[in-house]
């Protein structure tokens, strides 16, 4: 089994203020111009208080998909139709988390209390940088596979698609104790809070297809925002 983790430099991150401002509330910088000001210090700030963490691990043992759930060895992923669509030519596949680090909560929750606005624009940013280390991953996770031949899928996560995030239990048994930091409470949480978690799917004739948003009727998904 592979495994890998890496701490990923703040400045590999991509941290879009257009796409921040826009889930803030503001569809546009010009209508935004009050708010810049107070973003951009709050961004700053932001890269302090953060510790970018990312890893996955490979698996390969008896991949395969059956009545909705992706199945290998004794563990089975209640993944569903939407997920199992895009994952149907994998032969392997990666789990994967990434988290930008405790002390950014704590940070943000204290700036919440003293700032509700400035708390509110901090959390917007922390989901922000946290997918663009989940991008990060998945580039590495591409990488990896592409020097063996194979294509990859888009990424999921549990919670998404029609998924349920209870299989986070599942999920994270099969990490290491603690990976990048990462933990799980009973109600299927991770902690630190701004961290994401999911698998890449991969063979010789996997692909990347669009996320169905158009049949998924999760509407508060960072995909369909995208769309």
């Amino acid at each position: 089994m592979d495994i890998f983790q890496f701490i990923i430099p703040f400045s590999e991150i991509s941290l879009d203020r257009k796409s921040v401002l826009r889930d803030i509330g503001y569809p546009d910088e010009e209508s935004a111009k009050d708010i810049i000001h107070i973003y951009d210090i709050i961004a700053g700030q932001a890269e302090k208080e953060t510790e970018i963490k990312a890893g996955f691990i490979i698996f390969e043992q008896n991949v395969s998909l059956n009545n909705n759930c992706l199945i290998f060895g004794d563990h089975k992923f209640l993944t569903g139709q939407v997920i199992n669509n895009q994952l149907n030519k994998i032969e392997v596949f990666a789990l994967f988390a990434a988290t930008i680090g405790i002390d950014f909560d704590k940070w943000s929750s204290s700036l919440f209390e003293k700032d509700p606005a400035a708390g509110f624009i901090a959390d917007i940013i922390g989901s922000s940088i946290v997918e663009s280390a989940a991008d990060w991953i998945e580039s590495k996770i591409n990488n990896y596979f592409s020097e063996k031949g194979m294509g990859c899928t888009n990424r999921f996560s549990p919670g998404y698609c029609g998924w349920p995030v209870t299989d986070q239990k599942i999920f994270f048994s099969l990490l290491p104790e603690n990976f990048c930091g990462i933990t799980l409470t009973e109600s299927c949480l991770m902690i630190p809070k701004k961290s994401v978690s999911g698998i890449i799917g991969a063979g010789k004739h996997a692909i990347k297809k669009d996320y169905q948003c158009k049949i998924c009727n999760m509407e508060n998904c960072f995909k369909r925002k995208q769309h």
